[in-house]
């Protein structure tokens, strides 16, 4: 489905109500851009499971966000590697406990399993941006100005050869 639809208001926030409060969702992943041959934006995979209300998930849903997850195949598609998929699935498996998985557990910045308060709390919201934390990443030690004064340099050089290239063609 298309972003949009996990935190629209009007019919779809009332269709959205009714799944989340009959049972009915059960996984949302959020998928990075270019994924599709005839969409461009990301976009969130909805998963749905009846059988979940006979399960310890039956009051949860779980969040991935799986936007940094593919490999690009051209400028404008992207596609998963048989182990990209097989890292979403593992996550799914360990939250269903299927296959003797080890056990769940949120990982921040990739997966968050949320119970329904919590959700009914953000307005229904299946925006799995809103749940899965963001990953603190460790800025680097590199000198910025010194490492952009080398890649400035690097670009006029290149230009000028690139000029000097256009004049002999």
């Amino acid at each position: 489905m298309a972003n949009s639809a996990s935190d629209a208001g009007n019919k779809e926030k009332e269709i959205r109500t009714k799944l989340i409060n009959d049972g009915m969702v059960d996984i949302i992943i959020s998928v990075g851009p270019n994924m599709f041959m005839n969409a461009t934006l990301s976009c969130t995979l909805w998963f749905f499971d009846k059988g979940k209300k006979s399960t310890d998930r039956q009051n949860k849903i779980l969040f991935i966000n799986a936007q940094d997850i593919f490999t690009p195949i051209d400028r404008a598609h992207n596609t998963w590697t048989d182990e990209q998929i097989q890292e979403i699935a593992d996550i799914v498996r360990r939250y269903r406990k299927e296959d003797n998985k080890k056990p769940y557990a949120d990982i921040k910045g990739r997966c968050k399993a949320v119970d329904l308060e919590t959700i009914k709390a953000n307005d229904y919201s299946l925006n799995p941006g809103r749940y899965v934390e963001i990953e603190e990443k460790e800025l680097s030690n590199i000198d910025f100005e010194a490492r952009m004064t080398e890649l400035m340099t690097e670009f006029t050089t290149l230009t000028e050869e690139s000029h000097e290239l256009e004049k002999k063609l």
